[in-house]
């Protein structure tokens, strides 16, 4: 390992570079790849999908407010090793991937992403009811023909899926990109319980292809070296394939839209990648934080100003079209935004403990206003402050890179209701980049924010939690985050005091 790493993992490199040396010698990696491939797809069928299968439980709503299931000691320790034990394959999938050329390798990659999909599609989205609501959005829009953004869940009790929806009473939290393509899965599924979770399963699975298939493209034409474990990377990584596939969670479908960004970028296309920004955003708004740093790097790549001006009024005029035409159908006024709901939800964050310290002397409205504005205000300032820091670069990488920075510097320290499926996020830019930091930084977080419901949820948030707040959410937050905060902090502190020319939030300098 680098000296960069922190010195607690100095203790295993023994056994480190003896897995190494064990690996250099394998003979065959690509039986091996396949090998991996398929206990990894087993593993998620009979550890995940036989315990909480979903052609049993369907009928059953809101198993993830079951404390019934989340109180038994032994199905939390059951998903704790089944994890530990997927994360190992994938991380010997990945070194197989390092070693292992051709075609086939290709196949096998592509058949193990494959067949741990089919596994999670029947597994029960037990730990989070995200699916049954876009199921619910999408029939108020597709099957009842009113509007997501102004009408809630609650205006329908007779819908079948009335009692498995989480949020009655809030109206839709995403972009009407996303809410369109929910209401076409809603009617072409109507009103079979089944066959409604299974396409809303498998609308984020196809978002899942297609990031793989961008990612893929992308690096075997820049970086063909690593195209094969950077695919496997984010096609095998269990958060990835568990938050999608199993649990139904729409954030793969924000994650197209910021590879195709790069892959746009990284060909010149600078319009296309502007525009695929703004589709993420259209799904869920965090791609807006990234824009800055695109425009940036694209205008210092149109070499006059002329030019650059022509092209930013052109670019200004397509991205008012493309929201104008997304949001024409849902518009009434600033309230379809609905900013409210977002700007008014703590959990397991920063925020979330600054907020629930001032509530006592402020009140929840003054509180909630205060820390959600200093948030976003936060949030805005590095993202300009990374563009500003990224007006000489020029390397294809350069956008990926700002982008792993901008949303890691939003995950730790200004989201204001942190999930563990935002890591995927991370995963997906991580695996654009260089073998590094940031490369190791995604794959660790993606790793550690499934003790959110595996071991830190089920303590600190069970009906009687065992301290209050803003305590529980400090112990919540640093649980989840502290070694990302000390992996990053680390760095940050050894590039400073080794005064390395680049900045000290550049992790991919490291081989």
């Amino acid at each position: 390992m680098e000296k960069t790493q922190p010195t607690f993992v100095l203790i295993w490199l023994p056994y480190w570079h003896a897995m190494e040396r064990l690996l250099a010698g394998v003979k065959n990696p690509t039986l091996l790849l396949a090998l991996t491939g398929g206990f990894s797809a087993l593993g998620y069928a009979v550890l995940l999908s036989r315990r909480v299968n979903l052609l049993v439980l369907y009928t059953q709503p809101r198993l993830d407010g079951s404390f019934s299931l989340w109180g038994d000691p032994s199905i939390r320790r059951h998903f704790i090793l089944a994890f530990a034990f997927l994360f190992i394959l994938y991380w010997l999938g990945w070194r197989f991937a390092l070693v292992t050329r051709g075609r086939r390798a290709w196949w096998v990659i592509a058949g193990g992403a494959l067949a741990s999909s089919i596994a999670l599609l029947f597994m029960y989205p037990f730990d989070a009811a995200d699916i049954f609501d876009n199921i619910m959005h999408g029939r108020i829009l597709g099957i009842y023909s009113e509007n997501p953004f102004i009408v809630p869940a609650s205006t329908f009790p007779s819908d079948p899926f009335y009692r498995y929806s989480a949020w009655k009473s809030s109206t839709s939290a995403y972009g009407p990109l996303w809410e369109l393509l929910a209401a076409a899965t809603a009617r072409l599924s109507r009103d079979a319980l089944l066959i409604n979770i299974l396409a809303f399963k498998l609308l984020p699975g196809l978002f899942l292809v297609g990031s793989t298939l961008v990612l893929a493209s992308l690096l075997r034409e820049h970086a063909p070296d690593r195209a094969m474990p950077g695919t496997l990377l984010l096609a095998w990584n269990p958060l990835v394939l568990y938050e999608t596939l199993g649990n139904g969670h729409n954030d793969i479908a924000m994650l197209f839209w910021i590879l195709l960004a790069v892959w746009a970028f990284a060909r010149q296309s600078h319009s296309l990648a502007v525009l695929s920004l703004i589709a993420g955003a259209l799904v869920k708004f965090i791609p807006l934080l990234l824009l800055p740093v695109a425009i940036v790097l694209i205008w210092q790549r149109i070499p006059k100003l002329k030019a650059r001006l022509c092209w930013l009024a052109r670019m200004l005029v397509l991205a008012l079209v493309l929201v104008w035409m997304a949001y024409i159908p849902f518009w009434q006024g600033v309230r379809t935004l609905s900013i409210d709901r977002r700007l008014h939800l703590f959990s397991a964050s920063l925020p979330a403990a600054l907020f629930h310290s001032l509530e006592p002397y402020s009140g929840v409205e003054i509180a909630a206003t205060l820390v959600s504005s200093a948030a976003v205000l936060l949030a805005l300032g590095f993202s300009l402050w990374r563009a500003w820091r990224s007006r000489q670069e020029t390397s294809w990488l350069s956008l990926p890179q700002a982008a792993f920075d901008i949303l890691l510097f939003y995950l730790l320290l200004a989201c204001l209701w942190f999930q563990q499926w935002y890591v995927i996020w991370l995963v997906g830019l991580a695996a654009v980049l260089s073998p590094g930091h940031r490369a190791r930084l995604g794959a660790l977080f993606s790793l550690i924010v499934l003790s959110k419901q595996f071991a830190l949820g089920p303590y600190l948030l069970r009906q009687q939690p065992p301290i209050s707040q803003p305590w529980l959410e400090i112990y919540f937050a640093g649980g989840l985050l502290f070694v990302p905060w000390l992996y990053s902090g680390v760095l940050a502190l050894m590039k400073i005091t080794n005064n390395k020319t680049t900045a000290p939030y550049e992790f991919s300098t490291d081989p």
